[in-house]
Order: structure tokens, then sequence, then C-alpha cells
């Protein structure tokens, strides 16, 4: 089977721009500020990975969940990946563990952050 150059260099192309256009999203929505540490990226918790783990000077953790795409809203599906991932987040951290932020790419000023108490917060709500 012949592999057409051209079509790979598009193709990585395409995929380097992606990157960087989600990058650029990240970091002016939700990254948070110096007070936070970068605990790890896709942290086992329970049954569940993390995506982004992040911890304060006072010992609090939460999580993003990133969304890349067509993510608009918590739909079923992502929920209940949510719910887990609140879940193991609780059981690995304890009270110490703030929630989970569900980064929507697609739509950032409605991404919501949930906590293990089953509140749902806006985004300037949670912890930055």
């Amino acid at each position: 089977m012949a592999v057409d150059r051209d079509l790979c260099i598009t193709h990585r192309q395409a995929t380097r721009a992606r990157l960087r256009t989600d990058a650029h999203i990240y970091f002016r929505h939700f990254a948070p500020t110096a007070a936070w540490t970068l605990v790890g990226w896709e942290v086992r918790a329970g049954s569940c990975r993390l995506d982004l783990v992040w911890r304060d000077e006072a010992g609090r953790v939460w999580a993003d969940e990133l969304k890349t795409g067509r993510f608009t809203k918590l739909d079923q599906g992502v929920s209940a990946q949510v719910e887990r991932q609140l879940e193991g987040g609780a059981r690995r951290w304890g009270p110490a563990f703030a929630g989970v932020r569900l980064c929507l790419f697609g739509a950032p000023n409605e991404s919501p952050a949930l906590t293990p108490a089953g509140h749902r917060l806006s985004g300037s709500q949670f912890p930055r």
C-alpha cells in the first residue's frame, strides 16, 4: 500500500494547528493561577483517570476534565464519567478534593465544575 506523502504532511500540519488552538484555549480560559501546582496528568483515581490534577498551597485538589472539539454541554456519557471521577477523587484525596471542572473547549464560558457533594459551580466559583 502506497502512502501519499503530501497527505501525511497535511494531516501533520492540521494536527499541530489543532494542538496549538487547544493549548491557547486552555491557557486563556482554564489555566489556574500560580497558587496551584500541577500534580500530574492522566492521574489514576479509583476506576478512572483524571486529565489534569492541581493542588494549591492549602492542600486543596481539583481535576480538570478536558473536552476538546464539539462538546458544548454535559451529556449523559460525560456525566457518568465525571461522576466516576468525583467518586475516585474523593476516595483518593478525601475532603481535600474540591471537585472536577469540565473544560469544554467548544464552550469555555459554559464549563461547569462539580463537587463531590453534588454542587454545580460556575467557572468563576471554582478555585483559581
